[in-house]
């Protein structure tokens, strides 16, 4: 750890907040553990399979009491998940309304996913798993729900490759300096979690590349083309890093300054291809760079995006 994170890291710690954590004795979110095993005690499965699929009209089923009850449920549950949730002042009965993360899942994806959880878990997102993780065994696990900001702390800020199933160790190490002590043991890695991101500026804000997930099989062709000879190829991402505003033109000063930055390719939580991007355009201005990449691709063409 350098001297920047030490003093910063040490700095944080004697902030009122977390000196709460610190010293808290109990779990700092057992509401949401005993609203999780609420949620897993439901055993209708018949009703789950019945509205998974409809989660995006909640309206459609409101004099269902039964459906009512089960939503009931989840909406306890994620309104100590995410400080977006929906109700999440009615629901959460904590005083300063603590929840795990602030997350990007919209409150019908977290129904989906949840319910995803109890009849299949092999099908949800490993968001979803990071989050039942943290809530089972947090002295084991860690309440960072993303697997992009999990891959780009080990990238920017732990100085490490990402795996998944170190994750959280190697955090430990991390701050293993910092000597922290806490009343209840559980609550060291919600500690560590705030510390990261009050250390976003380091890895978060300063954008040095990005990660995509995808598992199609477009990019075994890639790589062959890049054996025989090929040093460009133009591909698109379907969604825009957010916010875009912000993102954007640091990923073009980025190219500017060191004339590139990395795009990773993650499959089941490990980066499998990194691309080396050294310019990019948006959709609308793709004609206006057209020409100039038609002289660097030798391979494909430059009309024919491949999709990630």
């Amino acid at each position: 750890m350098d001297t920047e994170v030490y003093k910063k890291s040490q700095e944080f710690l004697q902030t009122e907040g977390m000196q709460k954590i610190m010293v808290s004795t109990d779990f700092y979110f057992q509401k949401a553990r005993d609203a999780f095993y609420k949620f897993m005690e439901y055993d209708n499965r018949r009703l789950i399979e019945e509205i998974i699929d409809w989660t995006y009209n909640k309206q459609r089923y409101s004099d269902r009491n039964d459906v009512q009850e089960l939503l009931g449920l989840i909406d306890n549950l994620v309104a100590y998940c995410d400080v977006h949730a929906f109700n999440k002042a009615k629901l959460n009965e904590y005083e300063d309304k603590r929840v795990l993360a602030r997350s990007n899942i919209r409150q019908n994806a977290w129904i989906k996913q949840l319910l995803l959880y109890k009849l299949d878990r092999n099908k949800c997102t490993p968001a979803i798993h990071n989050t039942v993780n943290y809530i089972l065994k947090p002295e084991t696990n860690i309440n960072i729900l993303s697997e992009e900001h999990r891959f780009i702390i080990s990238q920017l800020l732990l100085k490490k490759d990402y795996v998944h199933d170190h994750f959280v160790s190697d955090i430990c190490d991390f701050f293993k300096e910092l000597d922290i002590q806490v009343s209840n043991p559980l609550n060291k890695t919600h500690l560590y979690s705030r510390l990261i991101y009050n250390l976003a500026d380091i890895w978060c804000d300063i954008v040095k590349g990005l990660v995509a997930r995808d598992r199609t099989e477009w990019k075994n062709q890639l790589e062959t083309d890049f054996k025989n000879g090929a040093k460009y190829s133009v591909t698109w991402w379907h969604e825009l890093p957010q916010p875009k505003n912000k993102i954007l033109p640091r990923l073009r000063k980025t190219i500017e300054n060191d004339g590139y930055f990395d795009f990773y390719y993650v499959e089941n939580n490990e980066a499998v291809y990194k691309a080396t991007v050294n310019d990019f355009v948006e959709a609308s201005d793709y004609s206006l760079k057209m020409e100039e990449w038609k002289k660097k691709i030798l391979y494909g063409s430059v009309n024919r995006w491949t999709n990630m």
